[in-house]
């Protein structure tokens, strides 16, 4: 009986240490401005991205297109279950889409002036580098507070 006892008992404690603990927003913030960028790096693209920043939960990023454009999006606005890939124009992009209460909350630059927007695409070599950036970005999302719904 006592045997029985320790061998549950180990049990336990393996199946209680080998759980894998989530990442921190310091951790999730490092790797996006780390290991991320080169996911966001489209050879032979007219579509340049860079400067991606996390910061006091507001994702940044310059994207230049035919002129540079500076994109600030507050990470507690989003919806995380709304962090999704998919083809844009022809390539694979991770979008941003805003919960529905909080308006137009995304900013970038045109020219001169300042524009909201919804959504916007964060462009991504492939589909399998794209989860790994929506992956980051729901896990961000969530620990600034956006709200998960399950419906």
């Amino acid at each position: 009986m006592r045997s029985v006892f320790i061998a549950a008992t180990l049990f336990a404690v393996t199946i209680t240490t080998t759980a894998q603990r989530e990442p921190t927003l310091a951790e999730t913030a490092a790797w996006l401005e780390s290991d991320a960028r080169p996911l966001l790096v489209l050879p032979d693209n007219p579509v340049k991205q860079s400067e991606l920043h996390l910061r006091d939960c507001v994702l940044s990023w310059t994207i230049t297109i035919q002129r540079p454009s500076h994109v600030t999006v507050p990470l507690k606005d989003l919806d995380p279950r709304a962090i999704v890939v998919a083809r844009d124009s022809g390539m694979w992009a991770v979008g941003l889409h805003a919960r529905h209460e909080t308006g137009q909350p995304i900013q970038y630059t045109r020219g001169t002036g300042r524009k909201t927007a919804a959504d916007i695409s964060l462009y991504v070599r492939n589909a399998d580098d794209g989860q790994r950036v929506a992956n980051a970005l729901q896990r961000a999302a969530v620990l600034c507070g956006a709200p998960v719904s399950a419906f």
